[in-house]
């Protein structure tokens, strides 16, 4: 239904996505990969045009996944909230199938 409120309505999401990265404030808690959980959000620009159902023109869920887990990989950081900001960045370079 096109007037229906859903709270996905327009987005993408990647659900529980696995990553382990080194995080922590001591030293110590970043010596070993940490396994973390991430969900990832995209919103399209609402003036994309018509994607005339081609797979070469929509977001490539698959390259997003495997970028958040090989930046994570890279990481070692003493904030969450740091990793979380940065890893969103190098998300949104990961775009259009091609």
């Amino acid at each position: 239904m096109p007037n229906e409120s859903h709270p996905f309505s327009g987005r993408i999401h990647i659900e529980q996505l696995e990553i382990f990265t080194r995080i922590g404030v001591p030293e110590d808690e970043r010596a070993t990969p940490q396994r973390l959980t991430a969900s990832i959000s995209i919103w399209p620009y609402p003036e994309a045009p018509d994607l005339g159902d081609k797979i070469d023109k929509t977001i490539n869920y698959s390259a997003v996944a495997e970028e958040a887990k090989s930046f994570a990989r890279d990481q070692s950081l003493n904030l969450i909230e740091t990793l979380a900001d940065r890893l969103a960045n190098s998300c949104s370079l990961v775009s259009i199938r091609g």
